[in-house]
């Protein structure tokens, strides 16, 4: 995620709180550790800062402590003399997201594999996130010509091809938080589950969980079903092809807690959703925002209300800015 010129963009995260005169030092633990988030920038307090961390640090030193900071975003992975390019890493792939002319594209591709060993592929944004499937559209620009690779987060492994399926590793603090609230025992539906990146975290943190992951994208599918046996959780994850609003339907599953992960659609979806919840259960919609956040938590009570069910108590997060102007929010809709 890029910085706009006129407005500093933020992210939602871990961070260690330190004492200044520790700061050097921690920040080199942290980095020595690999969890130091090198896409969120350092903020200082009076007597303390902030250093953002991609995952919970374990025996840190005494006086510091584990938060969660609303931390500025930086370009950090930007090769010397780049125009401004910040870019994602997706296993051994990194991706430029945004436009680029051949010539530009190809010599900052080259000088991210000078600078980063583990990175195989350069690609590159050529076209929106697009289609009821929502697949970005890329085209190589340095290193190996392949678009499959193994992506690791959270403990879990995941295979995907970024030509035919949607991922976007920047939701890695959002999915352990998701994961982090489930209880022991509880049944949970994932209806736009993609590769099985909410589904499979949920079921490797919380050991107890029955998870019911959907996909409609054949190509997700099949990536989904390797990923669960990847992760050798074939026993709580149950994977099903087809439309979320129907594929359920007939079955006896009655939801602790429902993910809708489809930001751009998700309203759709919800009564299908408020069917599946049981009464006390939890819906976490999420949704497009454009500083219309109020009016979107309305329009979902009254969707449920329509569907006969109540809510009882709602919530809403900003996850992610996606442009100065539009953000990805989650509403949460207990029943």
């Amino acid at each position: 995620m890029a910085a706009s010129s006129n407005k500093v963009m933020t992210s939602p995260g871990l961070a260690v709180r330190v004492p200044r005169r520790m700061g050097e030092a921690v920040r080199r633990l942290l980095h020595f550790r690999g969890l130091l988030d090198m896409e969120r920038a350092i903020v200082g307090e009076d007597s303390h800062i902030l250093i953002p961390v991609k995952s919970p640090a374990d025996n840190l030193p005494e006086g510091c402590n584990l938060v969660e900071a609303m931390l500025p975003v930086r370009s950090v992975r930007r090769p010397p003399s780049s125009p401004g390019v910040s870019f994602d890493v997706v296993g051994s792939i990194a991706v430029i997201n945004r436009e680029l002319d051949a010539e530009t594209a190809r010599r900052i591709g080259l000088m991210i594999l000078e600078g980063h060993p583990n990175i195989k592929t350069v690609l590159v944004k050529t076209g929106p996130v697009s289609g009821e499937e929502r697949v970005g559209e890329y085209r190589v620009v340095a290193g190996i010509p392949e678009t499959e690779t193994v992506h690791r987060e959270s403990g879990c492994i995941f295979r995907l091809d970024l030509s035919k399926v949607f991922f976007n590793p920047r939701l890695s603090t959002e999915r352990r938080r998701i994961a982090e609230q489930s209880r022991p025992g509880e049944v949970v539906v994932d209806m736009f589950a993609g590769v099985g990146p909410f589904s499979i975290v949920l079921a490797k943190m919380n050991k107890t969980a029955r998870v019911y992951a959907a996909e409609k994208n054949g190509y997700a599918f099949r990536y989904l079903v390797e990923n669960i046996r990847l992760n050798r959780l074939e026993d709580r994850v149950t994977a099903f092809f087809g439309d979320s609003s129907t594929v359920f339907e007939g079955l006896d599953i009655v939801a602790d807690r429902v993910i809708m992960n489809l930001p751009h659609r998700s309203h759709e979806f919800l009564p299908a959703a408020t069917h599946l919840a049981r009464r006390g259960g939890v819906i976490h919609l999420y949704t497009v925002v454009r500083n219309n956040l109020d009016e979107k938590v309305r329009t979902a009570c009254e969707t449920v209300k329509s569907e006969g069910r109540e809510v009882v108590a709602v919530s809403s997060r900003m996850v992610k800015e996606v442009s100065p102007s539009q953000a990805i929010a989650r509403i949460d809709l207990w029943l």
